[in-house]
C-alpha cells in the first residue's frame, strides 16, 4: 500500500535510518508506507580547529625534534579523516616547517588548516682540546696556533660553522706554560670552550704534539 502523502526533505544521516526502517518494515510486515525520499546533497565543509604555532628545543644529540600534535576537526555527517603532513610524530628539522592539515567528509568536502612547528638548536657543540702541546718561538721571538693544532676531535648535533682560537699569537713574553682556550661555534650559534696548556719554548719555530 503507497502513501499518497505530501514529500519532506531528510538529511543525509536521517536517510539511512529511515532506509533501514523500511527495510525492517519489509521484512517484517505485509502493511507498511512507502515514502519519496529526497536526499539534500552535503555541500557543507568540515571545520578544523585553529592550531597555534608549535616551539620546541631539539631532542638530545639530534638535529631535530620529534613533536606530537593532536589537531581536532568537526562536521554535520559525524564523519571526519583529519589527515596532517608532515604528520604527528615525525621528526622534524631545526628551523620552522609548515604543516598542513587536510579535513575530509562521507561526501568529499574538504577543508584545509595550517601552522608551523619550529625546532631551535640549544645544545651546545662538544668542544674537545688536544693536550700535551709544545711550540717552539721563531728567530723574531714570534709562534701562532690554529684550530688544527688544538682540535682534538669536537662535535655538534647540527654541525660546526668555525673555530677560534685565544691566544692565537705567542712571544718570548710567553715562555713557559700558557691555557689557551679553544671556542667551537655550530651552525646555529651556539658555542662551548676547551681548554689546552700549551708549553712555549724559545728556539726555531717546531711545534711538536705528544
Amino acid at each position: 500500500e503507497k502513501a499518497s502523502g505530501t514529500e519532506k526533505e531528510y538529511d543525509l544521516e536521517e536517510t539511512i535510518r529511515i532506509i533501514h526502517a523500511i527495510e525492517y518494515a519489509r521484512d517484517h510486515s505485509d502493511d507498511f508506507q512507502e515514502f519519496l525520499i529526497s536526499v539534500i546533497p552535503d555541500t557543507e565543509d568540515p571545520i578544523v580547529s585553529p592550531i597555534n604555532p608549535i616551539v620546541v628545543e631539539n631532542d638530545p644529540d639530534q638535529c631535530g625534534a620529534i613533536v606530537i600534535f593532536n589537531p581536532i576537526a568537526s562536521d554535520n555527517s559525524s564523519f571526519v579523516i583529519l589527515e596532517c603532513n608532515p604528520p604527528s610524530g615525525s621528526l622534524f628539522p631545526v628551523g620552522t616547517t609548515a604543516v598542513t592539515c587536510t579535513a575530509s567528509d562521507p561526501s568529499g568536502n574538504t577543508s584545509v588548516a595550517q601552522f608551523t612547528v619550529t625546532v631551535r638548536d640549544t645544545e651546545p657543540p662538544l668542544a674537545v682540546a688536544r693536550q700535551g702541546i709544545t711550540i717552539r718561538l721563531d728567530g723574531n721571538g714570534n709562534a701562532s696556533l690554529s684550530a688544527l693544532d688544538l682540535d682534538g676531535g669536537s662535535s655538534d648535533n647540527c654541525g660546526i660553522a668555525e673555530f677560534s682560537v685565544s691566544p692565537n699569537f705567542l712571544t718570548c713574553a710567553d715562555v713557559g706554560l700558557n691555557t689557551v682556550t679553544l671556542t667551537v661555534t655550530d651552525t646555529n650559534g651556539n658555542s662551548s670552550d676547551g681548554t689546552v696548556t700549551v708549553t712555549v719554548e724559545d728556539g726555531p719555530a717546531v711545534k711538536y704534539v705528544v
